[in-house]
């Protein structure tokens, strides 16, 4: 709703308070205790709880003048008159209070729930069946409870008290949320909501960015700490204190170096033991044929005899 729609409704309903005001009874002077915080008198604000169920209700004065109104009175509900808002205390009070500051009297209550009771309509005591009308407020006074008779001392004693105002609707409720901007309001605001939740994803997003970029951030520290740390270590430190282990030549390396290693000669010397000849192998039998001769062949440049001394 614009803010041209709001204003022409709150001119509507000023206009419409104005004309119904200008159709209701005067109270005197001496009753403007009665009167709500608007301003209002206790006729207008009867003529506006009316309205709420039987719609363009107006009230005639019981004078032309405060001489002519006295000792007169307003009728009660007729049985096919009677409805939630007549039936009301409320609406009885303010009724009642109408009439007795335009020099009148009052009902008493047991007469004027009579036809409420008769119609079977349900009687509201010290409560409005009806939501309030937007463009008035009704005073603690009349949420007094009632005996039989209206107590115009106990009202006029009450005037201090909170009034009742009426319930914001989805208009005004709306008017509040979208120009309150510094105070928190308790009042869902669909659209705030809204807001609220489509800002929740971009911020989750930058998080998970954030935290994994630390984290890359900290993996590269590592590394290059480590790499620097192996770059100032001493080459001995590498075999962890100890000297390096050198392979073990296989067979076929020893094979070949024994056979490529050419004996030692050494003349014979009776005191050298070295230089004695070595006796000669011990023939083998050959139980199976065999290319090689059973002799053992003599070697060439073997000493045979005895030694001399």
């Amino acid at each position: 709703m614009t803010s041209w729609t709001i204003i022409a409704s709150t001119l509507g309903l000023l206009l419409a308070v104005k004309s119904v005001e200008s159709q209701t009874p005067l109270c005197l002077p001496e009753f403007s205790w009665m009167e709500n915080s608007l301003g209002q008198s206790p006729c207008l604000m009867t003529t506006l709880a009316l309205d709420v169920c039987e719609g363009n209700a107006s009230l005639d004065p019981l004078g032309s003048t405060p001489a002519q109104a006295a000792g007169f009175m307003y009728a009660p509900p007729t049985k096919e008159s009677a409805n939630a808002c007549e039936c009301s205390t409320v609406t009885y009070s303010l009724w009642q209070a109408c009439g007795m500051c335009q020099n009148g009297t009052y009902d008493a209550w047991s007469d004027y729930k009579t036809n409420c009771t008769a119609a079977g309509v349900a009687i509201s005591l010290s409560t409005f069946p009806k939501p309030i009308p937007e463009n008035t407020a009704f005073p603690a006074w009349a949420y007094l409870n009632v005996t039989n008779d209206f107590n115009i001392a106990a009202a006029q004693a009450a005037t201090a008290s909170p009034e009742s105002m009426p319930i914001p609707t989805s208009t005004s409720t709306s008017l509040i949320s979208s120009t309150s901007t510094n105070s928190p309001s308790t009042t869902s605001n669909p659209s705030l909501t809204t807001r609220q939740s489509s800002n929740t994803g971009p911020i989750a997003g930058g998080v998970i960015g954030g935290l994994a970029f630390v984290a890359a951030l900290a993996g590269l520290v590592v590394y290059l700490l480590r790499r620097r740390k192996r770059s100032h270590t001493a080459p001995s430190d590498i075999y962890y204190g100890g000297e390096p282990q050198r392979a073990l030549p296989s067979m076929s390396d020893r094979t070949s170096f024994a056979q490529y290693q050419q004996p030692i000669y050494r003349p014979y010397d009776p005191a050298d033991p070295r230089t004695f000849p070595e006796s000669p192998p011990t023939p083998t039998i050959q139980t199976t044929n065999s290319s090689f001769p059973l002799a053992a062949q003599e070697q060439p440049g073997a000493y045979r005899g005895v030694a001399e001394l």
